[in-house]
Formats: C-alpha cells, sequence, structure tokens
C-alpha cells in the first residue's frame, strides 16, 4: 500500500508518496488525500513521486483524478522526481502532457510563486 506524508515547504504542500500506487494497493488514497488538502485551503499543491515503486492504470487515474479536483478547487498540482519507471508509465499513457513535471525540489516550490506572479500580470 502506497504510504503518504505530508508537509508543507516555503508555502507549498508537499505530499510525497512511496510504495506501489495500484488498484490492489488501495490507491484511492491519493485522490482522499489532495481533496481533503484542498478542502483545508491547500492551493500549491506538489506531488513527490520520487518513491513510488510501481505505478498501474489505477495509479495513473488517481492522479488525473487529483488534477482534476485540484483545477476544480482553484488550486495547482505539480509532479516532483518521478522515478524512470513511473515517467515510464507517464509518457506512455501520454499523462505526462497534462502535468507539469520537475526534478528539483527547491525549482519546483520556486515554480509556484512564478505560476501566482504571472497569473497577477495578466
Amino acid at each position: 500500500m502506497a504510504s503518504i506524508t505530508i508537509r508543507t515547504l516555503g508555502g507549498v504542500t508537499v505530499v510525497d508518496v512511496s510504495g506501489p500506487l495500484v488498484l490492489s494497493e488501495g490507491a484511492g488514497g491519493l485522490r482522499d488525500t489532495v481533496r481533503g488538502l484542498i478542502v483545508q485551503g491547500g492551493r500549491q499543491l506538489l506531488l513527490n513521486l520520487a518513491a513510488v515503486t510501481f505505478l498501474d492504470s489505477a495509479g495513473v487515474g488517481e492522479l488525473i483524478a487529483a488534477r482534476t479536483a485540484a483545477l476544480n478547487r482553484g488550486a495547482e498540482l505539480k509532479l516532483l522526481r518521478p522515478s524512470r519507471k513511473v515517467f515510464e508509465v507517464l509518457h506512455g499513457t501520454r499523462v505526462a502532457r497534462v502535468f507539469e513535471i520537475l526534478q528539483d525540489e527547491a525549482e519546483a516550490v520556486g515554480s509556484f510563486a512564478e505560476s501566482a506572479e504571472a497569473a497577477e500580470e495578466r
């Protein structure tokens, strides 16, 4: 079962996910976690996938559901450091196109400030 821990870094909520993100292991916990964070006021969410060991179609569905939940509530959701295996699944299913995927945590946290500044200029 995937393990989820939450921490805050520079105003960004970082969701560290580890283990397999698959149907048989209850992938639904990620979606529930993201929805709960959004309800609590989280608007800048970063999913750290560095320790995700495997991702199946249910896991991909959870990532898409989490992104949809974020967008519907005016929140941003980005992915951080997916492992090679996870990135291959995201790329192979073309899901990588809908996410901003970053490799460096500090850069990822800073990217939220850049997004907010760009939105204010519009």
